[in-house]
């Protein structure tokens, strides 16, 4: 038995490099009520017309026709109402996953002037090589240079897979994972999984505040959990 885990644990260690561990920090899941109204209806829509359906099924069996195709009725309404309502408002949690999504095709398009006004003045970058972190110029710069056109690391294609969001008690920060593979110009696809945590501004704009890269597809884990020692999130 213990030869058997020493076997698997090289093999272990190679799948963490190769895909992101479950052990890798992640966000609590949305709260249900909003999510299930406001984000994602559709479950909801589903199991209001079949229980509409089931409604008919019951009625028409009884001879009540008439009563199950009101039901029907008031269940389509209230589908058609579920769908509007979600389109209609937009919660601060599918708004910051929107903008992280922005942010990503940002640093993929090496685009500092949209990097400059998605960061915030003191955003900051935290990394193993950096302890105190990187500023938002040295942010943008290594983005500039690095997957730039000419670049060494110069993005052909990217695609979010994931984006995990959270708000803060205070309603005015917020937190995001974000699990992206990026096609550099001159080599294969490449995972990356970073958190990052956002500051609603008095213009009703989430900012970038911090950054940290958690995973990166054939290093493994490379967050020194500097960030979320951080004072910022409330």
């Amino acid at each position: 038995m213990a030869h058997q885990t020493s076997t698997l644990l090289p093999v272990l260690a190679q799948l963490d490099i190769l895909t992101p561990p479950p052990s890798l920090p992640s966000l609590p899941d949305p709260p249900m009520l909003s999510h299930a109204l406001f984000e994602n209806p559709i479950p909801l829509v589903i199991l209001v017309v079949a229980l509409g359906l089931a409604a008919y099924t019951i009625a028409a069996r009884l001879d009540r026709r008439r009563i199950g195709l009101a039901a029907i009725g008031v269940a389509a309404v209230l589908g058609v109402g579920l769908v509007a309502l979600s389109r209609a408002i937009e919660t601060d949690r599918e708004r910051v996953q929107a903008q992280t999504r922005a942010l990503v095709a940002a640093v993929a398009e090496a685009d500092g002037g949209a990097l400059d006004r998605m960061l915030s003045p003191d955003a900051r970058l935290y990394a193993r090589s950096t302890s105190s972190g990187w500023d938002k110029g040295a942010i943008i710069d290594w983005i500039e240079t690095t997957l730039g056109p000419g670049g060494v690391y110069e993005v052909e294609a990217h695609h979010v897979r994931e984006v995990q969001a959270e708000i803060g008690p205070s309603g005015r920060i917020a937190r995001t994972r974000a699990r992206v593979t990026v096609t550099p110009v001159e080599s294969s696809p490449l995972g990356f999984v970073c958190m990052m945590t956002w500051q609603e501004t008095e213009a009703d704009e989430w900012r970038l505040l911090d950054i940290e890269p958690l995973w990166l597809q054939g290093w493994g884990e490379i967050s020194q959990q500097t960030m979320r020692d951080t004072p910022r999130w409330d």
